[in-house]
């Protein structure tokens, strides 16, 4: 009987076996508290989960859970462009060791029920007292190795959107680095500059502006010569407004987060709500280039601000070219593309405080913000 079952199943003429699908492995975070590393290693990893296509998920809890969330890792991964896990502070239970199939401590002992378990591993090498970058670099390295581990047939399910593979779109193109001849080196730039508000709006602002309420021209150019292979060059505005003489520039670019390849990158989807990359202020655009790092600012030659948070990216017209409005969200909006129009392309840039303010859109204490409507490749 079973020799003709298996004949019939080869021909096609019965069914196969059902073979029950394998569930996928869930990963639980530790730390002392639940409160800031755990934190970040779950919001992490669900984020290059989600990226890689994987159904693999992970949670966090503490030793001693803390009362609520630490604020500086909030702030943080909310700058890095991270999702937060819709959680709090949670005290590791048995239920939690039982169900999964990964448990990783962060700073602290292995619970007794798990020590020696195959399961179970510790990650000691992260900073306590270096800064959430130092914290959260040392996590992430931990976290891609993990994914890496898992690979596609750990409970892979189709891909959902990443910034250089969206689904839905009709055609494909290479990347920068799989051209022989690519060299990184960009030099470009931006004229017809547009300044979003003023430096000394009062606490309420938006200076998002999709509505282009507030937007006023100022004088300038903004010059960006970078290397997206060393990740180095420059970036600078040379700006007249109302103020006087404004000059901001990025020291160093530094990586906030996975997609943005060491602070340098060309050729990728950002923003939008499914891009796999950046926040949802802006729609979905195809980035030409982008940079990211801190920098400075100066106002007549005297410091402005200095060490603040700065973002560059050259992108398809998110601006309409009349009006300079943003139709994001787009009402009745068909298609798996960003709000954008591709034949436009425009200058976004913006420096920003570490200090934030929720009373002001986007919620920083400081975030200046500008786009340059002429763009020139050099």
């Amino acid at each position: 009987m079973r020799s003709w079952l298996a004949a019939l199943v080869v021909m096609g003429l019965a069914p196969a076996p059902v073979v029950p699908p394998v569930p996928p492995p869930q990963v639980v975070f530790v730390c002392a508290h639940g409160a800031a590393k755990s934190l970040i290693a779950a919001a992490y990893f669900n984020k290059l989960a989600a990226e890689r296509g994987l159904a693999a998920r992970a949670t966090f809890r503490g030793l001693e859970p803390s009362d609520a969330l630490s604020a500086r890792a909030v702030a943080g991964l909310q700058a890095d462009g991270v999702p937060l896990p819709d959680s709090k502070p949670t005290a590791l239970a048995g239920t939690d060791l039982a169900a999964a199939t990964h448990v990783f401590t962060i700073g602290c002992a292995l619970p007794g029920a798990v020590q020696g378990s195959a399961k179970a591993a510790s990650w000691d090498d992260v900073p306590d007292d270096k800064g959430y970058e130092a914290m959260r670099d040392a996590i992430v390295r931990h976290v891609r190795t993990l994914v890496d581990s898992l690979g596609p047939s750990a409970g892979a399910q189709p891909p959902p959107a990443n910034p250089r593979q969206p689904p839905g779109a009709t055609i494909a193109m290479y990347a920068p680095d799989q051209h022989d001849l690519y060299d990184g080196h960009y030099v470009l730039s931006a004229n017809r500059i547009q300044m979003v508000g003023t430096l000394n709006d009062p606490v309420g602002w938006d200076h998002m502006d999709n509505d282009a309420k507030t937007v006023k021209p100022v004088a300038g150019t903004a010059e960006i010569d970078v290397d997206d292979l060393a990740n180095t060059g420059t970036f600078e505005a040379r700006l007249k407004i109302p103020e006087g003489d404004l000059v901001v520039a990025i020291d160093r670019f530094h990586e906030f987060s996975p997609c943005q390849n060491g602070g340098i990158v060309g050729f990728l989807h950002e923003h939008g709500t499914d891009s796999g990359c950046g926040d949802a202020n802006w729609p979905k655009t195809f980035v030409y280039l982008a940079g990211w790092g801190y920098g400075h600012a100066t106002l007549n030659g005297k410091p402005l601000y200095a060490d603040y948070e700065m973002h560059f990216m050259v992108t398809q017209g998110i601006r309409d070219r009349k009006t300079l409005r943003v139709n994001y969200p787009m009402a009745g909006k068909k298609g798996p593309a960003g709000e954008v129009n591709p034949a436009m392309q425009q200058l976004d840039f913006y420096i920003r405080s570490p200090q934030q303010n929720p009373k002001n859109k986007p919620n920083r204490e400081v975030f200046l913000h500008f786009f340059g409507m002429e763009v020139t490749w050099k």
